[in-house]
């Protein structure tokens, strides 16, 4: 057999003898200070981390851990996605930018959407309603979700642009001095609550709270996975492969580039990349629910609606039983309660994160909850449909209609579905209009088989729409994703080729 990646003649691994051996390996995680010395930053102000020179660096495994503080008022909610709460990244070596990504929370946000990922308990996988990440119950009185400035790292996330870097360890002897500089997003992006779902409250998690929170970032810290070889093995096959190739190359998938505008019925940009990877595009509401300042949290369509119900509802938590109709609620306590509009475990997501269809009916403008829930009524909406068009060229090569997206965005991630678990859910809170340019890879090599929008000029990439879209109303944020190569040559130079 031949692997066409190498060339190298190849057996299956179920006839393999051979057995790979590393000798005197050692690993340990080493957690590294921000350079400025402060580990505590707030709105708009940067948390900067220099890299060792000389290690073998896990960038996959190596995290940012640090703590999150909101202000004392009632009703905050932080949002899903710890690392939503950074608006920008930037990789720097020797002082060049490898990588940056603006609207990084969102960028980090759309990925793990498109591809449904599964949060680590440590990542804020979640808007939370009635308890905080550790175990604080959010029931009664003082209802904000707050974290004492401890010193505990309770979140957590990965090194974005790089995390998904090749090779995963980095020797980083051959490179330039690496940095990453992390900046706070803006007291938007959290929830401000007014009340709580599920105990006879009128006002809960999805109405609009006074909307003056603010948070800092404390305790922020860079667990380093390090890695050392006992011999000095590997680092003269690194010299030899230099000596006889020139370079190194160190790829660099899931770049970011975001292009933001107010949306028209249109939007259209230009992108030059040697490896154009997906396009994701995704829509914010503006207006009076929109994500620009703090709203109470999004319902997520399909998930619990309660309100003005007793306080016995808690005892359904457990039953999944989601969606409109009427559940009887266990006893608890000698008080039994029945819940109209619907049963099971409220879900959210924070309004600056609500992605959705911009279907101008005015069906997906408003909150949901048990009394309003013809805000999930797509069937009255009209034909409407959503394209790219690159360089003129209608992509898919067909009027393709929102409802569509929904597999053609996760074909375009290489999963089974996105994390929508219905339609509705899709349209209202989660939609995304994703398209693949790479050939399908499943085993995750590195591979460069995107769109090459070099050479000639510059590709025109537009977002066209027809029927029943609004033409305002709504903010528009595309994501162009390319992989970039890094080319190491001797004495720590390096040319990037994007």
């Amino acid at each position: 057999m031949t692997d066409v990646s190498t060339g190298i003649n190849v057996m299956p691994s179920s006839l393999a003898w051979a057995v790979s051996s590393v000798k005197d390996v050692s690993h340990n995680t080493f957690q590294i200070s921000p350079a400025s010395g402060s580990t505590q930053a707030g709105a708009g102000q940067n948390i900067r981390f220099s890299l060792p020179t000389s290690s073998l660096m896990d960038m996959k495994s190596s995290r940012i851990a640090f703590n999150l503080r909101t202000s004392d008022t009632a009703g905050v909610r932080l949002p899903a996605q710890a690392s939503y709460c950074f608006s920008r990244m930037q990789v720097l070596a020797g002082g060049q930018t490898i990588a940056v990504v603006n609207e990084f929370g969102l960028s980090e946000y759309v990925k793990c959407v498109a591809k449904n990922k599964k949060y680590l308990p440590t990542e804020h996988p979640y808007t939370v309603a009635t308890m905080t990440e550790d175990g604080t119950p959010l029931l009664a009185g003082s209802v904000e979700e707050q974290y004492n400035d401890d010193g505990i790292h309770r979140f957590s996330m990965d090194l974005g642009p790089l995390a998904k870097c090749r090779p995963q360890i980095l020797p980083l002897d051959t490179l330039p001095a690496m940095e990453i500089i992390l900046t706070v997003a803006g007291p938007a992006v959290l929830s401000s609550v007014l009340g709580i779902e599920n105990l006879g409250n009128a006002a809960g998690v999805s109405e609009d709270g006074a909307g003056t929170a603010t948070f800092t970032v404390n305790d922020c810290v860079l667990n380093a996975s390090v890695y050392n070889l006992g011999n000095s093995a590997y680092s003269e096959a690194l010299r030899r492969r230099m000596e006889s190739v020139g370079f190194l190359e160190i790829i660099l998938p899931e770049q970011m580039t975001s292009f933001d505008s107010a949306w028209s019925g249109s939007s259209r940009f230009s992108y030059s990349s040697h490896s154009l990877d997906v396009l994701h595009s995704c829509w914010r509401a503006t207006g009076a629910r929109g994500y620009t300042t703090q709203k109470g949290a999004a319902v997520i369509a399909g998930s619990a609606t309660n309100t003005g119900v007793s306080a016995a509802a808690n005892a359904a938590m457990d039953l999944h039983n989601f969606g409109a109709g009427v559940a009887t609620i266990p006893t608890v306590g000698g008080v039994a309660g029945t819940v109209t509009g619907g049963s099971g475990i409220a879900q959210y997501t924070s309004a600056h994160q609500q992605l959705q269809a911009p279907f101008s009916a005015a069906v997906n403008g408003g909150k949901a909850d048990a009394a309003n829930l013809t805000v999930y009524n797509f069937a009255g909406v009209g034909d409407a449909s959503l394209n790219y068009r690159l360089n003129s060229s209608l992509t898919p090569q067909f009027s393709c209609q929102p409802h569509q997206w929904q597999f053609i965005s996760a074909e375009a991630n290489q999963v089974e579905k996105t994390r929508a678990p219905n339609t509705p859910a899709f349209l209202h809170n989660y939609f995304l209009m994703d398209y693949n340019f790479n050939l399908p890879n499943p085993d995750n090599k590195p591979c460069i088989s995107g769109l090459n929008t070099l050479g000639a000029g510059n590709a025109f990439i537009e977002i066209t729409a027809s029927g029943a879209i609004a033409t305002g109303g709504y903010d528009i944020t595309t994501f162009a994703e390319s992989t970039t190569v890094l080319q190491v040559a001797p004495g720590r130079q390096f040319i990037a080729l994007t």
